[in-house]
């Protein structure tokens, strides 16, 4: 089921900056901030814990989504290095980014591919995802947009206001 964002289909604390809506999934793994307007998906499967789409309006309208999944330690991946030698098999570019000590934790891992979008027909798409540690595995955030686009800043601000919660929070 895809929801806007709002106050039935996320969790609000304080206005964050800029409009935006903090959002936290029913499991309560983690918070982050998204725009208003920018739709989630809250199904929740092996590693999903939420989609979101966006932006709203304007010539790329849901064009760009977010996922975000969590991988425990010790399952299908033992580690993130153990995730990252798989990516590397499937032949993805890996990189790690520069920066401060959490960068040295997140790396980029780009996937370029076409997909046939029902409204649209075939795009191709890029995606980015960061690996992020948490208590008890890491979690995975992918950025999908229109390949030779720029994405939009969005999944940035994304990634700097995620927030692993520790379990039993």
């Amino acid at each position: 089921m895809v929801l806007v964002l709002g106050a039935g289909a996320c969790s609000r604390r304080a206005s964050p900056p800029s409009g935006d809506v903090e959002y936290a999934p029913p499991d309560r793994s983690f918070t982050a901030r998204l725009p208003k307007g920018w739709k989630v998906d809250e199904y929740q499967g092996e590693t999903s814990r939420a989609a979101f789409f966006g932006p709203p309006e304007g010539p790329r309208a849901f064009s760009e989504s977010i996922g975000v999944y969590f991988h425990k330690a010790g399952e299908r991946y033992k580690t993130p290095d153990d995730y990252l030698a798989a990516q590397s098999a499937l032949g993805r570019v890996i990189s790690p980014l520069p920066g401060g000590a959490d960068a040295a934790k997140s790396l980029d891992i780009s996937i370029e591919r076409q997909i046939d979008d029902v409204h649209s027909g075939l795009q191709r798409t890029r995606t980015h995802s960061f690996l992020i540690p948490a208590s008890g595995g890491f979690f995975a955030l992918e950025h999908t947009y229109p390949a030779g686009e720029n994405p939009s800043p969005v999944f940035e601000e994304f990634q700097a206001s995620f927030r692993p919660v520790p379990s039993g929070k």
